[in-house]
């Protein structure tokens, strides 16, 4: 039996939850059973709660599944919301200098 991992749940998608809770295996998990990177829940987008975090392993990850990097919410689209962050850019900027 196939499960729909995209249902929304108090404006929540499995993937959504499991990005706010910064849960790498449940994320590659969920990308595994085919979860949409693109869906926007409760106004954000998987790479948007990404970049919000600065997590550059969440980010490289979504990325790789083809996450829209333009998707635009109400709130604006993840660049904006990684360069309103100005402690996360500074500290993103570190990290992909030490991890790539």
């Amino acid at each position: 039996m196939e499960q729909n991992v995209n249902i929304v749940d108090n404006e929540k998608t499995a993937l959504y939850i499991a990005c706010e809770r910064a849960s790498v295996p449940y994320i590659k998990l969920l990308l595994q059973m085919n979860s949409d990177v693109n869906v926007v829940d409760n106004e954000k987008t998987a790479l948007y709660i990404a970049c919000e975090r600065a997590s550059v392993p969440y980010i490289k990850l979504l990325l790789e599944m083809n996450s829209d990097v333009n998707a635009s919410t109400s709130r604006g689209t993840a660049l904006h919301t990684a360069c309103l962050e100005e402690h996360s850019l500074y500290r993103l900027k570190y990290d992909i200098r030490h991890v790539f």
